[in-house]
């Protein structure tokens, strides 16, 4: 029963981690989806597609 436990904290432990890191990474995109701050001060963005 102990040997269940273990492996249950440890799942938890990883499934955290593995999330955490899932934030961090999100995070990072927008954080270099966004643009610059001299477009912004330009007040307007064009997109081609």
């Amino acid at each position: 029963m102990a040997d269940q436990k273990r492996r249950d904290f440890l799942g938890m432990l990883f499934g955290g981690f593995a999330a955490a890191g899932g934030v961090a990474a999100l995070y990072a995109m927008k954080r270099s989806w966004d643009p610059l701050p001299s477009v912004m001060a330009a007040g307007f963005t064009t997109v081609d597609l």
